[in-house]
C-alpha cells in the first residue's frame, strides 16, 4: 500500500536504479564539489543541486525531474532521485538503502513558525525481503541563528534551524539553512541507518 502510495505521489518510474550516486553534468564522485566552479554552475540551462553523503562518499549534481504539489524530485545523470517538500527531503532512489517515504508535515510547519517541541516524524524503509519497516522519531527544532552559507565564490545570508529528533537508542541531528525568503539554501539530512546523513546544496544564484 505504501508503495501504490508513492507511485502515485512522484509519478515516476523508479525501477532498475543503480546503487551509487553517478553523474549528472557536469560533474560526479566524491570530489564532485573540488570539481566545480561558479561560472560552470551559472552556464548550467538548469538549476542545479549538489547532493553529498557523508557517511559513503557520495557525490552528484542533480537536476529536476519532476513536481507534484510540493514535493520536488531531483535525478542524476544516472537517474539516481531525491524529492524533497519545501527542502525536506521525503525519499531517496537508487542511493542502496533507500528512504521509501517520510511524512515531514510536523518538521515543514516548525521551519515556518509552527510547535517546534514533541512532534513527529514517521519514516519508511525497505528491508532485504521487500518489506516495509517504520521509523517514529519524536523531534524538536532549535530557534533559528543567522549563519553564512558560502557556495562556489558567493555568500548568501541564511537562518540555520537544528532539529533533534530520537527514537529508542537512537538520536540524530538535521540541519536547514534557509533563505531570506524561506526556501532551502543548504540542508544536511539524516537518509536511514544505510545511507547515513545527505548533505544537499542549492547551486544556482
Amino acid at each position: 500500500m505504501i508503495r501504490a502510495r508513492l507511485s502515485a505521489l512522484f509519478g515516476l518510474t523508479l525501477a532498475g536504479l543503480s546503487l551509487t550516486l553517478g553523474a549528472c553534468a557536469p560533474a560526479s564522485g566524491p570530489d564532485v564539489r573540488g570539481s566545480l566552479t561558479r561560472a560552470v554552475i551559472d552556464r548550467s540551462p538548469q538549476p542545479l543541486i549538489l547532493a553529498e553523503g557523508t557517511e559513503r562518499g557520495l557525490g552528484a549534481t542533480l537536476i529536476p525531474a519532476g513536481r507534484n504539489g510540493d514535493v520536488v524530485t531531483w535525478r542524476t545523470g544516472q537517474n539516481q532521485m531525491l524529492s524533497f517538500d519545501g527542502g525536506v527531503l521525503v525519499a531517496t532512489r537508487g542511493l542502496g538503502a533507500d528512504l521509501m517515504s517520510a511524512d515531514v508535515a510536523a518538521t515543514r510547519a516548525a521551519l515556518t513558525g509552527g510547535p517546534n517541541r514533541g512532534y513527529a516524524r514517521l519514516m519508511s524503509y525497505l528491508d532485504g525481503d521487500d518489506n516495509t519497516l517504520l521509523r517514529a522519531m519524536v523531534c524538536d527544532m532549535a530557534p533559528g541563528t543567522a549563519a553564512t552559507v558560502d557556495s562556489f565564490g558567493l555568500s548568501f545570508p541564511t537562518t540555520l534551524r537544528v532539529e533533534t529528533c530520537r527514537t529508542t537508542g537512537f538520536t540524530t541531528r538535521n540541519r536547514y539553512w534557509l533563505n531570506p525568503d524561506g526556501t532551502m539554501r543548504r540542508a544536511e539530512q539524516w537518509v536511514g541507518p544505510g545511507a547515513g546523513t545527505l548533505v544537499t546544496e542549492w547551486l544556482t544564484r
